[in-house]
């Protein structure tokens, strides 16, 4: 790597304990610029050792609800204890409060799971760059009125299948989509043409009122396909 290279790569470090979500986050990063070095980390202690006994990378960007990692006890001891780092956290609920609350310890930016992957990439660069990320609904908005906003985002899954009107072929497809298939294995196992996959998912996609494959696993988790 030449000396303008090495000046222009940046490197985070991404922590979450559920594997497609973060593969999710780090494909946004492999896929929209180069230069950024992702390490990935699905448990709490692993990303712990990489700091105590590593060189400190240009942000760390941590889930809220990652085991060890899930109160504003333990974010503000995680500051104090990697003053040298950059952090940001990245939740699949979003809390206006807390938001506000983080950013008054020390983080950099709270992003929501569901945002679309240009705007994880766009928020990740403001942070590296010395400013700080909240969401246009938390900034703008009352917290009474933000919570409604995110009520109406992310939907308040409802363990209604028939409020969504999923074909069978959705069905199966979050199903996989939710095991860590990619479209290709998702078009293997269901014998359909990738492309056919895409469509499906798309629909899906619509009908959850997210827009890529992290806001609809977490649709799913929180119920989105139950009777």
């Amino acid at each position: 790597m030449d000396v303008i290279s090495t000046l222009l790569t940046r490197r985070i470090y991404i922590a979450d304990d559920h594997p497609l979500i973060l593969e999710s986050f780090c494909n946004i990063f492999s896929e929209l610029d180069p230069m950024f070095i992702v390490s990935k980390f699905s448990e709490y202690s692993e990303l712990e050792n990489a700091l105590s006994n590593g060189a400190a990378p240009d942000l760390v960007l941590i889930d809220f609800g990652m085991p060890g990692f899930g109160s504003i006890d333990t974010i503000s001891k995680f500051l104090r204890s990697h003053s040298a780092c950059l952090v940001a956290v990245f939740s699949g609920h979003v809390d206006s409060k807390l938001a506000t609350d983080i950013i008054q310890l020390g983080c950099r930016g709270y992003i929501p799971k569901t945002l679309s992957p240009k705007a994880v990439y766009h928020a990740v660069l403001l942070m590296i760059e010395g400013g700080i990320f909240l969401p246009d609904f938390i900034t703008t908005l009352s917290p009474v009125a933000s919570s409604k906003v995110m009520q109406d985002c992310t939907e308040t899954f409802v363990s209604e299948k028939q409020k969504y009107n999923f074909t069978s072929r959705e069905v199966d497809v979050l199903i996989a989509l939710t095991r860590g298939l990619q479209n290709k294995e998702i078009a293997l196992e269901l014998n359909l043409a990738e492309a056919t996959v895409k469509i499906h998912l798309r629909h899906a996609f619509s009908k959850l009122k997210v827009c890529n494959r992290v806001g609809a696993v977490l649709a799913v988790m929180e119920g989105a396909l139950n009777k």
